[in-house]
């Protein structure tokens, strides 16, 4: 059975739906975590999201794990 914060979050509908145990599962793992079948980073801590969302030098503004031109299923 595959862990809850290794389903993919971005089409697993039952996540879409309620999410509230996937990012509880995604906080057990600390404020950043990768995930392994997808290597997408999730980031679930507050000052580690700051950092992100200031930071585009670094980070990227993509939202969708296929790129930015495309949408995302739901």
């Amino acid at each position: 059975m595959q862990l809850m914060e290794e389903r993919d979050y971005f089409t697993d509908h039952s996540i879409l739906k309620d999410p509230y145990s996937y990012f509880e599962a995604l906080r057990a793992k600390g404020p950043v975590y990768r995930v392994p079948s997808s290597g997408i980073v999730m980031v679930t801590g507050f000052d580690e999201s700051v950092e992100v969302l200031y930071n585009a030098k670094d980070f990227s503004s993509v939202i969708a794990p296929q790129g930015p031109a495309i949408p995302l299923p739901f």
